[in-house]
């Protein structure tokens, strides 16, 4: 006896059970009798034995049938009262929530995301609060955040749901230039020109990685953010570090070392516990934690 049924053969046997007809539960469930049919006889064969009795007149419950009946009712019961939860939370899901990210990830993990959260929801208004500065959600600021920093402080539930990996990218035109391959690491790395944060975000991980590193190359061009870094990249002006998920649709990008274990950053999930289980947060929160998940494999680099 195979036990995995699933949800469509209930409703197949739930119809003809009521209607005693396979013609009345095939316009039930716009089918067609013969394929109502098909569907009795699988689950049948499935579970062993017969659930009906087959007469000129109609299909009549056998006592296998009838035990089954009571069984399928309870189901049927759970099925409508999940399905009326999910209708319920989704008209609840209202009004604006501020989600506190970066433009990197709000450029390419979430606004790409954002149709299917307005297609759930439609009563949802996602704003997104970008740059790379603290926000706080104490002091609702914003109401969910999407970080690689975690917070050590407020009454904050926090949720690891991916990493991002980061490795030293150039321009295939001036790997040209000063004969840098792909993968090349450190070691045979001459003085390139180098793409540097500003004094203000000197303190970032990256920053600290590339005076570290790179130290003896010259500094061509600086930025305040890693959107402007790319380009300037793209341009030619300079090797820099960039998250791996930023350039996997850039084939003009040569990756100089394979991605940087000391810069490897968990990507964390934050709310405020007051607001985790309302349901407008609670959906926000859920889609953000899906669409990490489900982009894993961006977020490392390997896409694209």
């Amino acid at each position: 006896m195979n036990e995995k049924l699933d949800w469509n053969d209930i409703r197949y046997f739930l119809a003809v059970a009521s209607h005693q007809s396979l013609t009345a539960a095939a316009h039930q469930l716009h089918s067609s009798p013969a394929t109502v049919s098909r569907k009795i006889q699988a689950l049948e064969h499935s579970i062993g034995y017969a659930l009906f009795t087959r007469h000129v007149t109609g299909y009549f419950l056998t006592d296998d049938g009838e035990r089954m009946l009571v069984l399928a009712r309870q189901v049927e019961e759970s099925v409508l009262n999940l399905t009326h939860s999910g209708q319920q939370q989704k008209a609840d899901a209202v009004g604006d929530v501020r989600i506190a990210t970066s433009e990197m990830l709000a450029l390419d993990l979430i606004g790409p995301a954002l149709p299917k959260l307005k297609r759930d929801y439609p009563n949802l208004k996602p704003e997104l609060v970008v740059g790379i500065g603290y926000v706080s959600l104490t002091r609702r600021e914003a109401d969910i955040a999407l970080r690689l920093t975690r917070p050590n402080r407020g009454n904050l539930i926090t949720k690891q749901v991916g990493r991002l990996d980061y490795a030293l990218y150039a321009s295939r035109n001036l790997a040209a230039r000063f004969s840098l391959t792909k993968d090349m690491g450190l070691e045979n790395l001459p003085a390139v020109p180098r793409v540097d944060w500003t004094d203000n975000h000197a303190d970032i991980p990256a920053a600290i990685w590339q005076r570290q590193n790179l130290g003896g190359s010259p500094v061509s061009a600086e930025a305040n953010r890693t959107t402007t870094q790319l380009c300037l990249v793209r341009a030619g002006l300079g090797v820099t570090v960039l998250p791996c998920m930023s350039v996997v649709d850039y084939d003009d990008l040569i990756r100089i070392t394979p991605p940087i274990a000391d810069l490897t950053r968990p990507l964390w999930l934050i709310v405020h516990k007051d607001l985790r289980h309302s349901p407008r947060y609670a959906a926000v929160f859920d889609f953000l934690e899906e669409v990490c998940l489900e982009n894993a494999d961006l977020l490392q680099g390997r896409s694209g």
